[in-house]
């Protein structure tokens, strides 16, 4: 009997040099949040840093390469919030898609947050394949339209 393990199947993106992989940031006060979507983001073959506060994660949004932010807005204080008035408002951030995320928030909350043709969003609990299809719109990777059934939203431009 083989005692190797089979090379587990991966996502088109591991393949590519480290140049053409993208960097995340997600920013979220709970570990094990930061650790779950960081595993999912891995898996997809994502670079992925992590902040665990709207500080943290602005400072890194203005020093990193990055492609995406995943913002919690519910982060503590109103953490959330501010780190998106400055995310968007910053001419080094303004740039980023940003995949807003919550368990409070309502989803017409969320909509008018996010900036029509740039941003998307997710209410919590969602799945592996709602974050993969999300990231993966957001970064116009993914091929397919998203439809109504799915969770995750992009804002149409008006």
């Amino acid at each position: 009997m083989d005692a190797r393990r089979p090379e587990p199947c991966r996502n088109i993106m591991s393949h590519a040099s480290p140049d053409e992989k993208k960097w995340i940031l997600v920013i979220d006060s709970q570990e094990t949040m930061r650790d779950i979507l960081e595993r999912f983001l891995n898996a997809d073959g994502y670079f992925v840093s992590t902040a665990a506060d709207a500080d943290e994660g602005v400072a890194k949004a203005r020093s990193l390469p990055l492609s995406l932010v995943i913002l919690d807005l519910d982060l503590p204080f109103s953490g959330g919030l501010c780190a998106l008035a400055e995310l968007k408002g910053s001419p080094a951030t303004e740039h980023l898609p940003l995949l807003l995320i919550s368990s409070k928030f309502h989803e017409r909350d969320l909509r008018g947050l996010a900036r029509p043709g740039r941003d998307g969003y997710l209410t919590m609990p969602f799945s592996y394949t709602e974050v993969h299809d999300s990231v993966s719109d957001l970064l116009g990777l993914d091929e397919r339209k998203a439809d109504d059934s799915r969770k995750h939203k992009t804002i149409d431009k008006p």
